[in-house]
This record gives structure tokens, sequence and C-alpha cells, in this order.
């Protein structure tokens, strides 16, 4: 078999990844707070005293997939729970599997002052408590996250950012896993009330991409069959 279908197909296996990838951004460019995974691809070179032919071998494969974690634009909602994070910031919640960080801050109050996500995850605040705002008054939630209630301060939202964005794992509904130890207090942050943040995947670039990835998938794809019908030749000429 000739050993250049090998690279054609370790090609067409990272562009099929991609390709899921940029589908999936394109998929969530109406989610709020939604970022885009961007990919990075890696050499991975065999060496030429593994090879028959004599020959250095170059394979590609995805090292890694991350966020990009620009801002999305902000959209007015007027309504007091909505929370827009202008900048570096993320809100620090409590789910069934521990704490997590979240962008999309449209949020909600239950019966009992209780401040949750819009899944129903508690949103954390000083100490790391649930936050619970008295019920009788429309909260106000400065630009720093400090809340307040009938002109009281009746808390404040824990805004935290990472030291290695790079390192952050998304989760289910727009949750965020980081590396232990590796969250900090966020400072470069406005919290704006009565907005949310949209998605910063763009649906037109986001077409071009898939459309770009899926040709290079193609091509690889046509590469493969070439390498198959030369094998195909060889075998009938030795018969």
């Amino acid at each position: 078999m000739a050993n250049g279908i090998y690279v054609a197909a370790s090609g067409a296996t990272a562009k099929l990844k991609q390709l899921d990838i940029v589908a999936n951004n394109l998929a969530n460019t109406s989610t709020p707070g939604f970022k885009t995974d961007a990919v990075t691809f890696r050499e991975v070179l065999v060496d030429k005293t593994l090879n028959q032919d004599d020959q250095d071998r170059s394979f590609v494969q995805i090292d890694k997939s991350s966020a990009y974690m620009k801002t999305g634009a902000m959209r007015q909602t007027g309504n007091a729970l909505d929370l827009g994070i202008q900048g570096d910031g993320f809100l620090k919640v409590q789910t069934d599997k521990g704490v997590r960080l979240l962008r999309d801050g449209r949020l909600r109050m239950n019966t009992n002052g209780a401040l949750l996500t819009f899944n129903g995850d508690e949103v954390l605040g000083r100490e790391d408590k649930p936050v619970v705002i008295p019920p009788t008054a429309t909260p106000v939630i400065d630009e720093k996250g400090q809340i307040w209630s009938g002109g009281e301060n009746v808390g404040a939202l824990s805004v935290v950012t990472v030291e290695n964005p790079g390192e952050l794992r998304k989760e289910r509904d727009g949750l965020y896993i980081a590396e232990e130890g590796g969250i900090i207090a966020a400072t470069d942050f406005e919290m704006l009330q009565g907005f949310t943040e949209e998605s910063n995947a763009n649906a037109v670039e986001m077409m071009v991409e898939l459309v770009e990835v899926q040709r290079s998938y193609e091509a690889m794809h046509k590469a493969i069959n070439a390498y198959r019908d030369m094998d195909s030749r060889v075998v009938r000429i030795a018969r």
C-alpha cells in the first residue's frame, strides 16, 4: 500500500474533527454567552528508521480545541435579572458537580430570593455563598456586581477570571471548568444590568469556514482514493 495514503488519512481525520467543531459553532450563533471553539493542529513526525522507504514522514492531528473568549455583543433586554459581563470575567456558580464558571447572565430568583442561573444552578457571592436577594423589591446590580435592594447593599456577585484561559474546559449549558487553583478575582470587567451577552460566533464567518473545511476534507478524501487506485493498479500489474 502507498505510504502516502496514511498521511492523507491523518489529514482527513483531523479535518473531520474540525468540521464537527465549526458546525457546533455555527449551531450556537444564537446562544447567549456562547464562545466559539478554535482548533490547533500539530505535526507528528515518524522517524525514517521506522519506514522501509528510509524517509521521514509527517502526519497531522488536532492538538487541542480551546474557546475564543472575545466578548460578544450586548443586547438590551430591560430585565433586571439579565446581566452582561463586559470584559474579563465569569459568574461563579454552584452545580451538582461542583463550582463552575459562566458567562450567560440570564438569571432568575426562586421564591426564597435565591439567585439562580437560567438552568437552575445557584449563583455564588461573597465567600462562595449562594446569593439571596430580598424578593420584596427589584434589585439593582452595579457595574462591579454589588447588589442593592431598597437602597441597602444586600450582597455582591462573585465575578472571577482565570490565570490561563486556554485551559478552560467547556461543559453543559455554557458552563466552564477551570483548572484547580487557577481561579482569581476579576478586576477588568463591567457588569451591565438589563443586558445579555450574545454569542461571539458570527454566522457568516462560520458558514465560510465550514465550506473551506469541507472542501479541504474532500480534497484529502480524493487523495486517499487516488492512492487506492494506485495500489490496485500495482496489484494488477504484479499478477
